[in-house]
């Protein structure tokens, strides 16, 4: 309980406020649970040897059988196992109630891996002190056990990282852990602790119980590292499932239901750019757009009918407008000519009243185009040239810009 209590204090202090999850329930129980996944299999594994050592040490075996060997296994483990599931469920609800927000079914799903293994590791560790004696196997396996799961995430053998029941990368917002990559660290780990059931299955033929559970041990493995084997060095994950609120029509404006409440505000924002760029000429007018905050670390590009666009962080930090700004500035290509790049962007952020804010922006992340102060100001003198045109030549000089800079590339 006490290591427990000292990650939720050393991990408190730095600032990770609602702000940072936005009230999303799976990336708070994923990084609650990341440090305590080893503490938990150690305590388990280590203590399951300990009692185990308890009975073979009392000749609990040679007596005359009144109760099922497993009955009597599952009575002395079970505070082991509950010791073990309470550090996991004290680390999320510590969190959960520090962010103030309800766990969810997605959310807890980090925390069945857990629990389950906890139990594979009580298996694992039973058998051990069935045959090592106690005061030296329990303190060994504590400390295998925690360095094999805790340093899992150094290993440059990617797959380990996958299989050894320690899930250490943070969810983004609207990322949730799929299913199927919970199997091999299950697989992995459950094989072992049912070969190491099987060497305690009551049966005079010690050959056949062990090659049964060295075949059982090794399929479970090799299966659950042949699953991982392209997965590279993060675990896969859902992007895209935060709930999401609606609004208006043409374009209609979505954003996660924890920052709906702003729905007002960005249609309003939305109106007003819209209308600014129709009054210079261009029809920037999307079906749709939505808050890329939902999409996680997976990066969706806006396309002309539908623009994804940074709303809630825009809001928070009172640049909604000119991200809106940006995203109808659109190019064909990743990487377009960087003068006309520059100028389409600094002429647009005009029209609409954003220029203060474009260069800021400039200000703060200059280009290799920018190291030439010569540059900068034959972008400003060319947008000034373009500004005294009529209102129809500069809306004809902006759509050929856009769509030349990337044919000179």
């Amino acid at each position: 309980m006490g290591l427990i209590l000292f990650y939720f204090s050393a991990s408190g202090e730095r600032e990770v406020g609602p702000v940072d999850y936005h009230g999303w329930a799976p990336s708070i129980v994923a990084d609650a649970l990341s440090p305590i996944y080893a503490f938990s299999y150690a305590v388990a594994s280590a203590l399951a040897v300990w009692e185990s050592g308890r009975l073979r040490e009392a000749a609990v075996w040679n007596l005359a059988p009144a109760r099922s060997r497993y009955r009597i296994a599952s009575n002395i483990l079970f505070p082991v196992l509950a010791l073990a599931w309470f550090m996991l469920i004290l680390s999320v609800s510590l969190r959960l109630i520090q962010e103030g927000v309800a766990p969810t079914l997605e959310s807890v799903r980090p925390l069945l891996l857990g629990v389950v293994l906890c139990l594979a590791h009580v298996v694992i560790g039973f058998t051990i002190g069935l045959r090592v004696p106690r005061l030296l196997a329990a303190p060994l396996v504590a400390v295998v056990t925690w360095v094999l799961v805790a340093f899992s995430v150094t290993s440059t053998q990617f797959w380990y990282r996958h299989v050894s029941g320690e899930r250490t990368d943070s969810l983004a917002f609207g990322e949730i852990v799929p299913f199927p990559s919970l199997v091999p660290h299950l697989l992995f780990t459950g094989s072992i602790a049912v070969a190491a059931l099987t060497l305690w299955m009551p049966t005079r033929h010690v050959i056949f119980r062990a090659c049964l559970a060295a075949a059982l041990a090794i399929a479970g493995m090799s299966t659950a590292r042949g699953m991982v084997e392209s997965w590279g060095p993060h675990d896969p994950v859902l992007s895209g499932h935060a709930p999401m609120q609606c609004s208006g029509e043409a374009p209609i404006v979505c954003m996660p239901m924890v920052s709906a409440e702003h729905l007002p505000v960005v249609r309003e924002q939305v109106a007003s750019v819209i209308s600014d760029f129709r009054s210079a000429g261009v029809d920037a007018s999307p079906n749709s757009i939505t808050d890329s905050l939902a999409d996680g670390r997976r990066y969706v590009r806006s396309t002309p009918s539908n623009w994804r666009v940074s709303l809630t962080r825009g809001i928070e930090i009172g640049n909604a407008r000119y991200l809106l700004v940006n995203a109808a500035v659109r190019f064909s290509c990743e990487m377009p000519d960087p003068r006309m790049r520059r100028e389409a962007l600094l002429w647009a952020a005009t029209v609409t009243g954003e220029r203060k804010a474009y260069v800021k922006q400039w200000d703060h992340s200059p280009e290799e185009f920018d190291s030439k102060p010569a540059n900068r100001d034959l972008v400003h003198a060319d947008v000034k040239r373009i500004r005294a045109l009529p209102v129809s030549e500069q809306a004809n000089w902006f759509a050929r810009t856009v769509v030349n800079a990337c044919e000179r590339v």
